[in-house]
């Protein structure tokens, strides 16, 4: 188990809301701008940037849930993460506030 001080958590950035329609999942910035366009399970990812669920317990809920091998549920959070974070709609902060 990880140290709470140290490990950084996912964050969804301030002024993010989501829109859902048949279309899909999008998530605007607070002046209403689309950020981008999520399937199901980015959507799923990004609703546990909470700022207190860890990476490893993301891994370990998709690994469950869907049934993959540990490495292909890391590879793919990871890739998501770095995504979010990039699009600006994730930080990242410790536990330690």
């Amino acid at each position: 188990m990880s140290d709470p001080a140290t490990t950084t958590f996912p964050t969804q950035s301030d002024g993010i809301h989501v829109q859902r329609d048949e279309a899909g999942s999008k998530l605007y910035d607070a002046d209403g701008r689309q950020v981008c366009v999520l399937n199901e399970s980015a959507l799923a990812l990004w609703e546990l940037c909470d700022g207190a669920t860890a990476p490893e317990e993301m891994v370990d809920a998709v690994r469950i849930a869907c049934g993959l091998a540990r490495e292909e549920a890391e590879a793919d959070i990871a890739r998501t993460l770095q995504a979010l974070t990039e699009a600006g709609i994730v930080t990242w902060t410790t536990g330690d506030g």
